[in-house]
């Protein structure tokens, strides 16, 4: 099943998503191009839906590629101690 994440934020509660059970252990989380960051399982936590990412390493990297570098911090003024004399 392929769902736009538009479509999974519009879900309310009572809406009900029919999955063939071979996708409980085949989940695969993909990008708008259709490219692959992350397999999953479905599963529950607290008594809710959920995914378990099972390929976290894959996530990072493809999350990473899209960070932006930290800024580097101008270095803090020192103080003139001779004005202070």
């Amino acid at each position: 099943m392929t769902l736009p994440i538009r479509h999974i934020m519009a879900l309310q509660v009572g809406d009900v998503l029919e999955l063939p059970f071979s996708a409980i252990d085949a989940v695969t989380i993909e990008t708008m191009d259709g490219r692959r960051v992350a397999r999953a399982r479905l599963g529950q936590n607290r008594g809710m839906r959920a995914l378990k990412v099972l390929e976290a390493d894959s996530f990072r990297a493809a999350n990473a590629v899209h960070q932006r570098p930290a800024p580097v911090e101008e270095p803090a003024a020192t103080p003139d101690l001779r004005a202070a004399s």
